[in-house]
This record gives C-alpha cells, structure tokens and sequence, in this order.
C-alpha cells in the first residue's frame, strides 16, 4: 500500500536548473533526518536501476529515460501538464518501484519535488508515500508574487527594513515553496556559495581570500560530467589516470583551460588572488617553463576582463617540485620566476616552500611579494598520528626566515581544522609577535584553552598536552574528564 524510501536512489538530470538540484537535497536532507542516510544520488538512469532500492526519478529528462529503459512512466510534454505544471506519481518500471517526480519545465518539477517532500512529511512513517499517488497539477496563473515591503519601521523581526542577509535568505526559502525561483546549473551554484563566502570574509572579516588551481587539470570528460559534485574524486578522474592532465601545448587543449578559468573568473570575480601550483596536481613532461607562464598570461587576460577589480586581483605562483621541463628544479623555478616578471602584468605574488626558492626570491628581489609555506608543519595530509602538537616544528620553520629580511608573510596548510586548533594557533600567535618563543608549551595551550572555554582552560591545557606524552593511561583519564565535563554542563560559558 505504500512506497518506501528506505535505500532509495534519486535520479535527476545533471542539466536540470540550479534550483531543482537545490530542492533536491533539501529532500534527501529530509530522508536522512528520518533514516541517518540520505539517499543515493545520480545523474545516470541505468547506474540507478542497478541499485536495489526504489527510485525518485526527477525531471522530465530523467522520466523519458527510464520509459525507454523500462516502459510504464507517462509521457510528459510543453502541454501536459503544462507550464510550471507536475506529476508527482507511483508506478512500477523496469521491475522497480519508482516515484515519478517531473514537470513540463523546471518550474513544474521544482513544484514536483516540493510536493513530495510535503507527502512525505505528512505520512505515518516520514519516509513513505502511498502507492496509488497520483497528482497531476498545473497552477492557475503564470505570475504569483510577493511584495515585501520595507519602509514600516516598526521592530525586529518584524519589519523587513530590520531583516539580515541571513533573514531574507530564510524568507526565500520560504517563499520558494509559493513562488518560482532563479535559474542556473549545480556547478553555477557552487562557485555562486564561494563567492558568497569570499563576499563574507571581505565584508565581515576584513581577510583576503585566494583560490588556489592545478595549472593544467580539467574534470571534462563525459565519465566524470554525469557524477554529482560530491562523488567527483578529483585525483581518481584529473589527476592519476582519468585523462584530466592537459597539454598547454596544444591549441584545443590550452583554450580549454582558458575557457574554464573565464567561467571561473565570471562566476567567482572577487577574490583577490588566483593561484596555479606548477605540478603536484599538474604539469606536463618535457613542457618548457615558458608554458607554465603562458597559462598564467592567458589568466590575466582573462582577469582583466572579467574580475571585478582587475587591478588588485594577484596571480599567484605556487612553487613546488617544478613544472617538468627535465632540468634541475632550481632551473626551472629560475625560468618560470623570470618569465612571471617579465612577462605577467599586474599583481603577483610567489608561494615558496623548500629553501631554495626562498634564496632565488631573494636573488630576484620579489621576497617582499613572496609568502614562506612550509608544507606539513601543522598536519601532514593525512598521517598518523592525525592530530599532535606540532609546536616546536612551527618554531624551527618560523625561525628559519629570520635570514629573509623583508620576506612577505607565511602560511601553514591545515585539513582538519579542528583537530588542529592548538597548531593553528601556536602558529599564527607565533607570525604575530616574536612572544611566542618565550611562552612554554603549556602556556600557549591555556591561552588557548582561555579563548573557547575560560573557566576550564587548565583541564583543557592539560588534556591538549597528552599529545606529547609516553603511554595512554593518563590521557585516557583526561579524556574522561573532559567528557564528564562536557555531559554535565560544567563547561562554563564560551
């Protein structure tokens, strides 16, 4: 008498508009509130019925895929259901329960999957719809709006003039389910949230943001474009054997990457730098470094045109193991240095990690544009032991630039952010102020401990420090002791 969810696939095109991708996993947030799981997700018919549980098929797209497939699934067309029109169906296809969830365009099954998240919230289980549903709905005007009105002052939260971005957000979340959204694609909308977040550390937090790139890498391949976003490994499909790597020497494959730095560059036009790594992800056998800045060249452009403030947008040369030319790595960082220098207009800066490149930045004269990134001083990437305190290693890394007068900054490199608080600490209080070498270990951790929970930084301190100590008794009972503390509330405030 009823279809459930339980182990079920969703399936929806991957070239459905941003909004439907969107309301989808708002469905499968919804299944896993209810199961724990969220439910399969694939772009691919035929990879879905080889799953054995039921499936959400989504879009019109999807439906006419799993007609040919398996038969038994109503046809959908610009006049039935009609614009913004949907059906929202149970059905039996290819041997497998289905939920039919699709619309004569993406409005309608935007409204599809809206409606069934509603039955589903209504239902006994939460997570079941009946087997005879069967709606067929178009609206009964094309326009349904809202006016939100701004100039009552009355207060918080109230009148709209008061509302945050937070605010408003939430008021289109809500009147999603009333109106009809925007339009764009999955990729779109992921590179539309970085820019948000890049919009918030400017706006809110005064920090500058950088996105860092393989230089030649693309996910293009159709194997890779039919995977929704979070099952895209990137070193599996780009890196090792996917076919991902491009030749910057070949005309086709060098506009390639131009054309997918230009829809980066339009989609994300605020950070303030753009930064190519020259090898590991990336570069290419016997390629000159000349193509290294060629590529770096071609991003300028491409900045100048697109970015909105082309003028202070940096391109950064991350400098690792060389970008492959076969000579000595200090040759080719040399080369590339040189070429980025002559070549390259506007802002530049170099990330450097091994010691001799921070004597070519000096022999170059760009130390003051040149950022010291000693890789794995906080966490390796990853290896065991997955958390430690890493402070006198940060300390040697640190020290060592004293001999770089005039050297621009440093970066650490963090996976586990939260695993690695005292780390990320010790090590930025330590590039803030010389202090940092005369305080113990011990003391940087109560001072850290005293930033998150003041009245128990000690046993906070003294928990952190087991780290560094031989035998697992003792930072076992710790362990306990921080737990007791956090189930019993006497954690103090924050």
């Amino acid at each position: 008498s009823e279809i459930s969810f339980r182990k079920s696939v969703v399936v929806v095109d991957v070239g459905e508009a941003s909004y439907v991708h969107y309301v989808v996993g708002e469905l499968r947030q919804q299944m896993k509130a209810i199961t724990g799981d969220a439910p399969f997700l694939s772009y691919d018919v035929k990879e879905a019925l080889q799953h054995p549980g039921p499936l959400v098929v989504v879009g019109r797209t999807v439906a006419d895929q799993l007609r040919q497939e398996g038969g038994g699934v109503p046809q959908i067309t610009d006049q039935e259901p009609g614009p913004q029109g949907f059906v929202l169906k149970s059905l039996r296809s290819a041997g497998k329960d289905v939920v039919l969830a699709a619309g004569s365009d993406s409005a309608g099954t935007n409204y599809a999957v809206m409606q069934l998240r509603q039955v589903l919230a209504e239902s006994a289980s939460g997570i079941a719809v009946p087997a005879s549903l069967d709606l067929r709905e178009k609206p009964k005007f094309k326009v349904r709006s809202l006016y939100l009105h701004q100039h009552w002052r009355y207060n918080y939260p109230y009148a709209t003039w008061s509302w945050s971005v937070e605010n408003w957000k939430h008021a289109l979340d809500m009147a999603e389910y009333m109106l009809a959204p925007p339009l764009s694609v999955p990729e779109k909308d992921y590179l539309a949230d970085i820019r948000e977040v890049i919009d918030y550390a400017h706006r809110k937090r005064g920090i500058k943001i950088w996105m860092v790139e393989g230089p030649n890498v693309l996910l293009d391949s159709p194997e890779v474009k039919r995977l929704p976003m979070e099952r895209r490994d990137y070193y599996a499909y780009a890196h090792m054997s996917g076919g991902g790597l491009k030749n910057p020497a070949d005309p086709k494959q060098f506009a390639a990457l131009m054309a997918n730095r230009e829809a980066l560059y339009r989609a994300v036009p605020n950070a303030d730098g753009y930064s190519l790594i020259d090898s590991d992800p990336g570069g290419w056998l016997g390629s000159p470094a000349s193509e290294l800045v060629d590529l770096f060249v071609g991003n300028r452009k491409l900045l100048d045109q697109y970015h909105k403030r082309p003028h202070e947008a940096a391109l950064v040369y991350w400098l690792l193991a060389g970008w492959g030319t076969g000579t000595k790595a200090e040759e080719n960082w040399r080369d590339a240095m040189r070429g980025m220098e002559q070549r390259v207009s506007g802002p530049r800066e170099y990330l450097v990690i091994w010691a001799p490149q921070l004597r070519l930045a000096k022999e170059l004269g760009i130390l003051g544009r040149s950022i010291f990134f000693p890789y794995g001083i906080i966490e390796g990437e990853p290896t065991f032991p997955l958390t430690n305190l890493n402070f006198a290693m940060i300390r040697r890394a640190l020290e060592y630039t004293s001999g770089y007068a005039g050297l621009e900054g440093t970066m650490a490199n963090s996976q586990t952010s939260l695993m690695q608080l005292p780390n990320i600490y010790y090590f930025t209080h330590y590039g803030w102020s010389d202090e940092g070498d005369k305080a113990n270990d011990l003391d940087a951790l109560r001072a850290l401990g005293k930033l998150l929970f003041p009245e128990r930084a000690e046993l906070l301190a003294e928990a952190w420090a087991q780290l560094k100590t031989s035998g697992s008794q003792a930072a076992l009972t710790k362990a306990q002791e921080v737990e007791d503390m956090v189930k019993s509330g006497r954690s103090g405030r924050a």
